[in-house]
């Protein structure tokens, strides 16, 4: 995968060749969302997330909250809302991890970033929802969380479930709080550089696509500025394209979902993410059409 990435750098950088003029713009236009807007609003929750845990926190959490199955079904409840706040790629880290400590097995965490796998909430109240009106926000995040749990619900049945007795090894906090800073920096330059290579498209493809498809494809590749431009014309078939872009996710949230975690298929993920959004973009449709 690692090499795959490289030559996708390598091929981005000589195509970018030929469009370089879009290019300058779009990356600036990137680099600035980058440096005002993602890094500093990830970093704070990143490093958190890996201090609690390289600290073993989680595992004290699962522990004591795991004895009974209300408190087992309250941490489950907790980590599914500590993901959607927390969005892609950080919750793909901490599903992961949670695998990695057995605090919950493979098939259970692969439904659930399969699942829940989409933007974090900050950015979609914060980021997105600001440019519409109050129907239009009651919609878009009813949609986008009301599938996610429907189809969560309709799968758990299906999902063998785990209860095991941990063995929890003391960590020092100077320890934890210096990888924390490493593994939150590794984090940071892995999503600033996808997020990078993978708004390119949208410079190729500017000249020959109109909008908004030309976004619709650019958030295919990397959502947070496509998606940003689709809230931005405020007309149903940006609004239709807009969902369709956030329950994705896009590739490249899969190329850094690749690279920083171990335990999660990459495969499964995709398919579900297509299927959901493919629904929720219909549902916008006929919700759009008819009320």
């Amino acid at each position: 995968m690692k090499r795959n990435y490289y030559i996708l750098i390598c091929v981005s950088l000589i195509l970018s060749l030929f469009f370089i003029d879009k290019v300058k713009i779009i990356s600036e236009d990137v680099i600035l969302l980058i440096v005002f807007s993602i890094i500093p609003s990830l970093f704070p929750f990143i490093f958190l997330l890996n201090l609690f845990l390289t600290s073993n926190s989680l595992s004290l959490f699962y522990k004591n909250l795991s004895k009974t199955r209300l408190g087992l079904f309250v941490f489950k409840l907790i980590f599914v809302i500590l993901g959607i706040l927390l969005g892609m790629p950080a919750f793909a880290i901490l599903i992961d991890e949670s695998i990695e400590k057995k605090i919950i097995n493979q098939q259970e965490g692969q439904q659930i970033i399969n699942h829940f796998g989409f933007v974090s909430f900050p950015f979609l109240y914060g980021v997105i929802l600001p440019f519409f009106n109050l129907t239009q926000k009651i919609l878009i995040v009813s949609i986008i969380f009301g599938s996610a749990i429907l189809f969560y619900l309709l799968n758990y049945a299906k999902v063998e479930k785990q209860i095991v007795t941990l063995e929890i090894t003391p960590s020092s906090f100077s320890n934890s709080f210096f990888t924390s800073i490493t593994k939150t920096i590794k984090s940071l330059t892995i999503i600033a550089s996808t997020m990078l290579v993978f708004s390119l498209p949208l410079a190729w493809s500017s000249n020959i696509i109109k909008e908004p498809f030309v976004y619709f494809i650019g958030g295919l590749s990397e959502f947070s500025y496509s998606s940003v431009a689709l809230a931005k014309l405020q007309d149903n078939l940006s609004l239709m394209l807009l969902i369709f872009i956030l329950s994705f996710s896009s590739l490249s949230v899969l190329t850094q979902v690749q690279h920083l975690t171990k335990n999660i298929s990459i495969r499964s993920f995709l398919k579900k993410r297509a299927f959901l959004a493919l629904f929720n973009t219909l549902l916008m449709f006929i919700m759009l059409s008819y009320f």
